[in-house]
C-alpha cells in the first residue's frame, strides 16, 4: 500500500523500490484495482533502499504488488495481503 511516512529523508507518499519497473523509459507500478493487476505509470522524486517517493501516478491508500513476480502482468487476478 502506498503510504506517508518518514524514511531517512524521504517524506510523503512512498513505494517499495521492489514494486517498480521500467516501462520503456518511464517507472510504473502494478497497482491492484478491482481485484486485478493493472500497470501503472508514477513520476518517482527521491528513494533509497528500501522506498521511493512517488510524486505522480497513485495516491495514498492505493495498494500496489510489492515484488511483481514474472508471472503478475496487466489485467492479471490478484488477492490482496495486508503486510506488516
Amino acid at each position: 500500500m502506498i503510504r506517508g511516512i518518514d524514511d531517512g529523508g524521504i517524506f510523503g507518499a512512498v513505494v517499495p523500490v521492489g514494486a517498480l519497473f521500467r516501462r520503456c523509459d518511464d517507472w510504473a507500478v502494478f497497482a491492484v484495482i478491482d481485484g486485478r493487476a493493472r500497470t501503472v505509470p508514477v513520476q518517482i522524486g527521491q528513494r533509497n533502499s528500501r522506498v521511493a517517493e512517488v510524486i505522480s501516478g497513485l495516491s495514498a491508500g492505493d495498494r500496489v504488488v510489492p515484488r511483481p513476480s514474472d508471472w503478475v502482468k496487466d489485467g492479471v487476478a490478484v488477492e490482496s495481503r495486508e503486510t506488516r
